[in-house]
């Protein structure tokens, strides 16, 4: 079995371009232009821009949610983009779902799409139980409470609702639920850099992640990036 470090990067960018279609108009809009990039397993690649530098396009390609039918989809329309070793560019719908299910992805305002009538807990554990229904209820109790702590929540919030959390209590239940399976990347987009104090349980600190924020810092329009090796506290 190869090592981490014999494995090839989690990602591969070159001079990558994506566009968004627009409404009523032959016309693309530009998005990303020529950007070529390289995270290496266990590396954490934080990205900080401004509000339409990219960034969340950036996130979405590489959560594998470029090239679909939806209109607002983005378009990867040049270089190349390889993630987990496999080509994100023109992914059949297959291969697209098996490197899906390696990678945790944390959309701007996923918390507000937990479902209302599950505690924080049974979200956490929700994909756990959606793959093997017969896992163990007291393992995946065990679980859910070790990643409630990385996310630095009080243990109480797993019996809560999700009405009962602030947005960002509910947006770190939807970190910890990214987590659950144990990525090999994470993808997390957040208007607050709530990163900062995630702290990476034991299982999960090979994982990559690219964790993308915003600043109100006057700039170029380009977002701009630094990175670390994943440890206990990232």
């Amino acid at each position: 079995m190869k090592t981490e470090l014999q494995l090839p990067p989690a990602v591969v960018a070159t001079d990558i371009s994506v566009r968004y279609r627009q409404r009523g108009s032959a016309r693309a809009a530009h998005a990303i232009d020529g950007v070529t990039f390289t995270i290496d397993r266990g590396e954490t690649l934080a990205v900080l821009g401004e509000s339409g530098s990219g960034k969340s396009t950036l996130a979405r390609i590489l959560a594998a949610e470029a090239d679909l039918d939806a209109h607002d989809s983005p378009r990867i329309t040049g270089g190349e983009l390889r993630v987990l070793g496999t080509s994100v560019r023109r992914i059949g719908e297959r291969r697209r779902e098996r490197l899906r299910s390696r990678i945790g992805y944390v959309p701007q305002g996923a918390g507000s799409l937990l479902l209302p009538h599950l505690t924080a807990g049974e979200s956490i554990a929700e994909p756990i139980f959606a793959r093997d229904r017969k896992f163990n209820q007291s393992k995946a109790g065990m679980i859910v409470a070790t990643l409630v702590d990385a996310v630095r929540l009080p243990m109480g919030t797993m019996n809560k609702y999700p009405y009962e959390l602030s947005a960002g209590q509910r947006q770190r239940i939807a970190i910890a639920r990214a987590l659950v399976l144990e990525p090999d990347l994470l993808v997390l987009t957040t208007r607050h850099p709530v990163w900062m104090s995630l702290r990476v349980p034991q299982s999960s600190r090979s994982c990559t992640s690219c964790r993308v924020t915003s600043t109100s810092r006057p700039s170029s329009s380009r977002a701009t990036c630094t990175r670390s090796r994943t440890s206990a506290v990232v």
